[in-house]
C-alpha cells in the first residue's frame, strides 16, 4: 500500500457496470438460499454486499466525507444514505406487518418477538441489529449494520485511505480480528448454517461482521488505486480466476472463511472493469438485475409463504418437473415485483425523501439551462 492517501473526485467517476451487476448475482444467491437452501454458503453473498458497499462509497465519497470536511458534508452523506435505504425498507416493513396481523387475527398465530415495543422502536430507526433486537424483515439486519458503517464512515476513511501504510495494514488486521471475534461469539448459534452466518441482532456480532467487510472494501479501493494493482485487477485473467475461485469454494463445501477470502478479489475484479468482468457482470441482463438488486434482496421475503405453498403443490402434482416449476415461479414473481418496487418505491422514494430532508428555499425563477448528465450520486448502486 502506498504511504500517501488516495482520493477520488466524485464528479469524475462514471458507473462501472460490473460493480452493479455483481450485486444482482449476490441477490439471486440470497434468494436461492432462503427459498431452496442452496447454494450451501448463500448467506456469504451478504459479505460481498458489505465489501462492495465499502468500495463504492469510497469511490464516491472518499474525498468529501472525511474527519476534516466538517459536519455539513457528513450530514448530507447520511441524508443520502437514509434516502437510499428507508423508502423501500419502510414499505416492505409495513407489508410484513400487515401479513403478521392477518395471520394473527385470521388464524390465531402468535405475533413474532419483533412486535415487542423495544424491538418496534429499534426497527423503526433501523438500529435493531446493533444489539437491540431481531429484524421485523429478516434481511434488514444487514441494512441496520450498514447504517452503523455509514455512521463510522469518516473514521474508517481516516484509518484506511487517508492513513499511512502501517495504519492501513492495521485496519486490515483489525477487520480480520472483528470477523474472527464475531464468528467465535456466534459459535453457539443453533439456527445458523455456518460460522459466518451471523445475523442475530440481539448481539453486536452482526455489526462486527459488517464493519469488517465494509473496511475491506475501503482497503480494496486504496489498493486498486495503486498502478501495479490496478493493472492486475483490470486483466481478464484476474476476473476469471477470481470468479472461478468463488464458485469452486462455494460448491466444494469449503469452510466459510475460505469462501470469504475469494469474495475480496472478485469485488476488486469488478472494479477493474475488464472485458471479462463486463461479460460476466456488465451484460444487459445481469446489469439490470444489479439495478433492482436491493428490491430483490428485501422484497423476496414477502413471497416466502407463497413459494412454500407452490413448492408443496408442485411436489404433489408435477413429479420430476416440480423443482423446475417452483424455481421458475419463485424467481419470476420476485423479479417482476422487484422491478415494480425499484421504479415506484426506490427511485421515487429516494427523490421524495431527499426533498423532504432538504432545507426549504424560496423559489427564484431562473432561465432554463441545458440538461446535464446524471451525477455519480444519482446512479450510486450501493
Amino acid at each position: 500500500m502506498a504511504t500517501t492517501s488516495v482520493r477520488s473526485n466524485p464528479s469524475e467517476v462514471a458507473e462501472i457496470r460490473p460493480m452493479t451487476g455483481v450485486r444482482g448475482i449476490a441477490a439471486i444467491a440470497v434468494v436461492a438460499y432462503h427459498f431452496f437452501n442452496t447454494p450451501q454458503h448463500g448467506y456469504l453473498a451478504v459479505d460481498l454486499f458489505f465489501m462492495l458497499s465499502g468500495l463504492v462509497l469510497a469511490l464516491n465519497y472518499a474525498s468529501t466525507v472525511t474527519l476534516s470536511a466538517g459536519n455539513r458534508t457528513y450530514i448530507t452523506f447520511i441524508k443520502k444514505r437514509i434516502a437510499r435505504v428507508f423508502p423501500l425498507y419502510i414499505t416492505v416493513t409495513v407489508l410484513r406487518a400487515i401479513y403478521d396481523l392477518t395471520i394473527h387475527f385470521g388464524h390465531g398465530a402468535a405475533l413474532p418477538d419483533t412486535w415487542e415495543p423495544k424491538a418496534i422502536l429499534a426497527n423503526l430507526f433501523l438500529v435493531q441489529a446493533w444489539g437491540f433486537s431481531g429484524s421485523f424483515v429478516g434481511p434488514a439486519w444487514s441494512l441496520s449494520t450498514e447504517l452503523a458503517a455509514y455512521v463510522l464512515f469518516p473514521v474508517l476513511i481516516a484509518l484506511t485511505i487517508e492513513s499511512r501504510r502501517s495504519l492501513a495494514w492495521g485496519a486490515v488486521l483489525l477487520s480480520g480480528a472483528l470477523l474472527f471475534a464475531a464468528a467465535y461469539g456466534n459459535r453457539d448459534c443453533t439456527d445458523c448454517d455456518g460460522v459466518l452466518d451471523i445475523f442475530h441482532g440481539y448481539t453486536p456480532y452482526p455489526v462486527m461482521r459488517c464493519v469488517a467487510g465494509f473496511t475491506l472494501g475501503l482497503i480494496g479501493y486504496r489498493l486498486v488505486n495503486l498502478p501495479r494493482i490496478r493493472a492486475i485487477v483490470s486483466t481478464n485473467l484476474f476476473a476469471v480466476l477470481s470468479v472461478l475461485g468463488v464458485v469452486a469454494t462455494y460448491y466444494a463445501g469449503s469452510p466459510d472463511l475460505v469462501v470469504y477470502v475469494f469474495l475480496f478479489p472478485t469485488v476488486i475484479a469488478c472494479f477493474g472493469n475488464s472485458k471479462a468482468a463486463n461479460l460476466m457482470f456488465g451484460n444487459r441482463v445481469v446489469f439490470f438485475l444489479g439495478k433492482i438488486s436491493f428490491s430483490i434482496y428485501l422484497v423476496h421475503v414477502l413471497f416466502k409463504p407463497i413459494v412454500r405453498f407452490v413448492i408443496a403443490q408442485d411436489n404433489a402434482h408435477f413429479g420430476r418437473f416440480a423443482e423446475l416449476i417452483s424455481v421458475m415461479f419463485a424467481f419470476g414473481a420476485v423479479f417482476a415485483a422487484s422491478t415494480v418496487f425499484y421504479h415506484f418505491v426506490e427511485v421515487g422514494g429516494r427523490r421524495f425523501m431527499m426533498g423532504l430532508m432538504s432545507p426549504k428555499r424560496r423559489f427564484v425563477a431562473k432561465p432554463p439551462v441545458a440538461p446535464i448528465a446524471a451525477s455519480v450520486d444519482e446512479v450510486d448502486p450501493a
